[in-house]
């Protein structure tokens, strides 16, 4: 058995480069609601959109857009882009004051 397993909570995001962050994000798909919201540790997506054919992640960069009031092409995948585990790239230029905009989980 390994010892090396994957923390379940990681830090969300990370500073790249000035103005650029990397952030970690759960997903869930084919929610009642589209939000973003964050606890201490994870940041969470819900879309409205099924896990088919790229729609979730079409509907959760538009998402990510919305709520970083940045165009569509400021945001890329790192990894994740079949999995509900997804990172991105993301230029911002206050990241701590975006990041901190994201409404708390209830």
């Amino acid at each position: 058995m390994s010892t090396n397993k994957i923390p379940k909570t990681v830090r969300y995001y990370e500073e790249l480069s000035p103005g650029v962050i990397k952030i970690c994000v759960n997903v869930k798909a084919g929610a009642k609601i589209s939000e973003i919201t964050k606890d201490e540790e994870e940041i969470f997506i819900s879309v409205k959109s099924p896990p088919q054919k790229g729609k979730a992640n079409k509907e959760i960069i538009k998402l990510l857009s919305k709520q970083f009031g940045i165009p569509k092409s400021g945001i890329s995948f790192i990894s994740g882009m079949t999995n509900s585990r997804k990172y991105f790239r993301i230029e911002l230029e206050n990241p701590e004051d975006q990041i901190k905009r994201i409404k708390s989980k209830s």
